[in-house]
């Protein structure tokens, strides 16, 4: 894991948010080449190297701490039972549950943290009533949040 490789952020859209990849590559691949790419969750697909791609040499653990954690803006992520949003990439809810809880993503489901996973006002899931300290952060992000899905009295 910690060996140095390529690695490619591939934006969704134009939007910075987006999948970090590792790139099977021992050089930097230049603009329209055909690559292979991998994804944390071991995911393969083949992507076509485009200016707007940002490119680097680096490690996972490196490229976890500077790009993936800081993802306080992003509109996907997990809030805590204590109302901490733990931002993370497009569909990577289950590396972020290991990495910021080391728990799985169904244990952070059952645990009743709040996954978000689409920017739209019921883009959440909760499996248990909710606190109000993730009612309050829902809020905050411009969720609408019923009255039923909270847990009151706690």
């Amino acid at each position: 894991m910690n060996m140095n490789n390529w690695f490619l952020h591939e934006k969704i859209n134009g939007h910075d948010n987006g999948y970090w990849e590792i790139i099977s590559a021992t050089k930097k691949p230049p603009i329209g080449e055909l690559i292979k790419v991998r994804n944390v969750c071991g995911g393969q697909h083949f992507h076509t190297v485009t200016e707007e791609d940002e490119l680097i040499f680096s490690t996972w653990e490196t490229v976890l701490k500077q790009y993936f954690l800081d993802q306080t803006d992003s509109p996907w992520g997990w809030i805590d039972r204590e109302g901490r949003f733990y931002g993370c990439d497009f569909m990577e809810h289950k590396f972020c549950a290991d990495i910021c809880f080391n728990m799985s993503e169904l244990e952070a489901e059952r645990r009743g943290y709040v996954k978000i996973y689409s920017d739209d006002s019921e883009g959440y899931y909760c499996s248990t009533l909710m606190t109000t300290a993730q009612k309050r952060t829902l809020d905050e992000r411009g969720f609408i949040v019923e009255d039923d899905e909270v847990m009151w009295n706690e």
